[in-house]
């Protein structure tokens, strides 16, 4: 109910919140939700968050895989500027098909929550790998230079214009590195 008094979260929100905390095994930390299901889709663990939402490892209980899932925050979900962004990022991924391209699955709204689910990539980012490792080989950074390359020219083909930025690399061992969303 604070929730809702503060206009973080309207009237449909908070009855999902309720119904999550009913579940078993749904939990808060710190104060804080644990999103642990959202329609047909158990949510997993938090990935990560930017600005357009929270990206969730989740999986698809109809067709039992692991997807990524992006969460529009509440606060943006009451926006029609942010949701009318969210929606035309939703569009603009969702007619692109390439492999250094994350594919888009699924996406709607859930008892107010916008949410787009997209494949999943098990890896880290680039930037994370730079940290660990704290630079590339040559030929491994011939290999990401051409994948981040050829992502972002079809990318650009597409209505995001090849706006991916060094955080949404993907890099795991053995394949292509993957545009996130």
């Amino acid at each position: 109910d604070l929730a809702k008094q503060k206009n973080c979260l309207d009237a449909g929100q908070v009855e999902s919140v309720r119904t999550a905390l009913a579940k078993p095994g749904a939990s808060g930390r710190q104060g804080r939700v644990q999103l642990k299901e959202l329609g047909g889709f158990e949510i997993l663990g938090k990935i990560g968050e930017g600005g357009m939402g929270a990206v969730y490892k989740a999986r698809q209980k109809s067709l039992d895989r692991v997807v990524a899932l992006k969460i529009l925050p509440p606060r943006m979900a009451k926006d029609k500027v942010f949701v009318e962004r969210f929606k035309r990022e939703v569009k603009a991924n969702s007619i692109l098909n390439h492999v250094n391209i994350v594919r888009i699955h699924d996406a709607g709204v859930l008892n107010g929550v916008f949410y787009m689910s997209t494949e999943y990539v098990d890896g880290e980012t680039l930037s994370q790998r730079l940290r660990r490792e704290g630079y590339f080989s040559e030929a491994e950074t011939l290999r990401v230079g051409r994948d981040v390359d050829v992502g972002n020219e079809a990318d650009a083909r597409g209505a995001r214009g090849g706006s991916a930025s060094f955080r949404d690399f993907f890099s795991f061992t053995g394949k292509a590195v993957q545009i996130s969303l």
